[in-house]
């Protein structure tokens, strides 16, 4: 390596790195706009000094979701890595290119533009070649010989200011975890242990509908989507493009939309003639989002959490639209929408039109996965018109059931109390509150506890304060079931309450007040509990409820348990609404109508497949006539308890 090389990047500011050399590239010709690329080779010295994980940086917690690009790092993974990869003498050993994101940065957080806005400012230096400047961040090309980024393949020198620039793994953070760990700091002297790498330096000339946030969790998505799969939780959280994703993370109210200040939880009304009052969005520190697919059936909420990312995303995909783009459409009221419609919104949704109805055409195909997915822009505003539209049932019914809106309230008094930001912090940041004072604090503001044993004890006491709502059972499966069936078949839900009521609703906001004030009028009636009982049953055995392996009534955490639970919840609050229109004489007439019978038929069968299993184990099975006619009487029985109940 030459002099100049060697001092290339050293600056008298202690802030800027060590030079790195590279091999250059550019994604020029697959995008709107060049992505750049270095291909380095990084010692452990560096991964140490130079490349930060996101969990690393101070404050992380207050960015919210739609400032963050990776997956949380699972201390299991990284003890596989180290344990039974890189200390085995037997293995041969090689990681693939860890990939990182050089991203202009404020108090080592993201910007999401470069600031100034651009371009590289290019210069020839007499016998020193190219090079090209951002504020904080320069590469050199020795062999450049005009200004413009060199063709493939050319070498450069690559340093960047940690002050205005933050190196982010977004790809490879569990081997750079279990490399640190196999080659602790203290320890770490030779230059010569080293990993492949790949820095991404988007060009200040950015694609247009995307910043850099966005374009850095967009890469992410498309680098381990064929690799490791990436958490359902991190999808929901990461992905731009899904309009589920999107709308699910518009429905949670972010803790520090700033990165510093904390977010206000106000009720506020959606509508001027109606009473019914919602927050912006249900707040992120009751809200878990790191729970995904493989832990719903067996996870536990914290005891201050009442939802989760994964509940709130499979309720809107697949029981709000039913994961159908005919029912998508039908909600959102997108079907005159043109493709050549000036606005890109609606031309993007009927050209996802034209390919669903021209399934058959292989070109034309987009599979399941993607048919809701547009470029984030559009995404954005897709997910607006729906929250828009829908706001009072997607938030309303997890801010505004008395449950969940008593525990909000608890949350808001202690949030807004003394210690409110700390307590805040440390639920996003830590899951739990650690035992000791003296313990290891991974966030910024924690470490105002360290060795303060008063503060540590009025803060557990906070915390210990934020008890979740009573009635269902404590595992995520119980939220997940009844909290999906809150949501099932909206459409068949109105049309079932406007039979009950005997008129239409004048709104779509009339008619979420109404559903959540039949929903609180059965949650004072005690419906909701696991053990409600009719006579000598409970409405949740074969609907919530199935028969465990020991023959005592278990979770059913399936799709078809929350919608059985959608169903039964629908029957339930029909007999609520009658109680102005006839009472269950009324709801009974009408089981025939559409958006009643099919529910009927689905809560009969499933208490009629219970009774069944448990008579089968006990011995005692009886003739099919019996169980149909047994389950018609109790759904009879069931109906005609809350009419009564909510008669005038």
């Amino acid at each position: 390596m030459s002099n100049e090389w060697e001092q290339f990047g050293n600056k008298s500011n202690s802030s800027w790195t060590a030079p790195i050399t590279f091999v250059y590239g550019s994604y020029n010709w697959l995008n709107e706009r060049p992505i750049h690329y270095c291909l380095a080779s990084l010692s452990v010295r560096n991964l140490w000094d130079d490349v930060r994980l996101m969990s690393e940086i101070p404050g992380v917690e207050k960015w919210g979701f739609e400032a963050l690009f990776q997956r949380v790092i699972r201390d299991d993974w990284v003890t596989l890595i180290k344990n039974q990869y890189l200390s085995s003498p037997e293995r041969l050993k090689f990681f693939p290119s860890v990939i990182i994101a050089l991203l202009p940065c404020q108090n080592d957080a993201p910007l999401r533009q470069y600031e100034p806005p651009g371009p590289f400012d290019f210069q020839l230096i007499e016998k020193k070649g190219l090079q090209a400047e951002l504020p904080g961040l320069r590469l050199h090309f020795p062999t450049g010989k005009e200004k413009q980024f060199p063709m493939f393949g050319q070498p450069g020198i690559l340093s960047w200011d940690r002050a205005k620039f933050v190196a982010i793994a977004i790809d490879g953070q569990h081997r750079i975890s279990a490399l640190r760990r196999f080659v602790p700091r203290e320890g770490q002297t030779a230059d010569s242990k080293d990993l492949p790498a790949t820095f991404l330096i988007f060009d200040p000339d950015m694609p247009n509908g995307r910043d850099l946030i966005q374009s850095t969790r967009e890469i992410f998505i498309d680098v381990n989507k064929n690799a490791k799969t990436v958490d359902d939780s991190r999808l929901i959280l990461l992905d731009d493009r899904n309009f589920y994703n999107r709308l699910t993370r518009s429905m949670i109210l972010q803790a520090y939309p700033d990165g510093e200040n904390a977010s206000v939880i106000e009720y506020k009304k959606i509508d001027d003639e109606l009473a019914l009052e919602i927050p912006g969005g249900i707040p992120q520190e009751l809200v878990d989002t790191a729970a995904g697919r493989e832990s719903a059936d067996i996870a536990k909420l914290k005891s201050w959490q009442f939802t989760s990312a994964f509940i709130l995303n499979r309720a809107v995909q697949y029981f709000f639209f039913e994961d159908r783009f005919e029912r998508f459409e039908e909600i959102l009221e997108t079907q005159d929408y043109k493709t050549d419609s000036e606005s890109e919104m609606e031309s993007s949704v009927a050209r996802r039109r034209e390919d669903y109805e021209d399934g058959d055409d292989e070109e034309a195909v987009i599979s399941d996965a993607d048919m809701l997915s547009f470029r984030p822009s559009v995404t954005e505003q897709v997910a607006e018109k729906a929250l828009m539209m829908h706001r009072g049932l997607l938030v309303g019914v997890f801010t505004a059931f008395t449950p969940y809106k008593d525990h909000i309230a608890r949350f808001n008094k202690v949030a807004k109390g003394e210690d409110g930001d700390l307590v805040r912090s440390l639920l996003l940041a830590e899951g739990s509150l650690p035992t000791k004072p003296g313990a290891e604090f991974t966030t910024k503001v924690a470490l105002e506890l360290k060795g303060d044993d008063a503060k540590f004890r009025r803060i557990k006491k906070e915390i210990s304060k934020l008890l979740r709502p009573n009635g269902w059972e404590d595992s995520l499966v119980w939220y997940s079931v009844f909290q999906r069936g809150l949501l099932y078949q909206p459409t068949f839900l109105r049309r079932a309450m406007e039979l009950g009521r005997g008129k239409t609703f004048e709104s779509r906001e009339e008619f979420a007040e109404s559903y959540l004030d039949a929903l609180n009028e059965l949650n004072d009636l005690g419906v909701f509990a696991r053990a409600y009982s009719v006579g000598s049953k409970r409405i949740w055995d074969g609907i919530a409820l199935k028969i465990g392996d020991s023959g005592e009534p278990a979770m059913d955490g399936s799709d078809s348990a929350a919608k059985r639970t959608g169903q039964l919840i629908r029957l339930l609050v029909l007999s609520v609404m009658t109680k102005d229109s006839g009472g269950y004489r009324h709801a009974k007439a009408n089981f025939a109508k559409q958006g009643i019978q099919g529910a009927v038929t689905a809560v009969q069968n499933g208490w009629i497949r219970y009774a069944r299993t448990k008579d089968n184990l006990a011995g005692a099975a009886k003739e099919a006539e019996h169980y149909q006619f047994d389950a018609s009487k109790h759904l009879e029985r069931v109906l005609k308890v809350i009419a009564d109940a909510n008669k005038i």
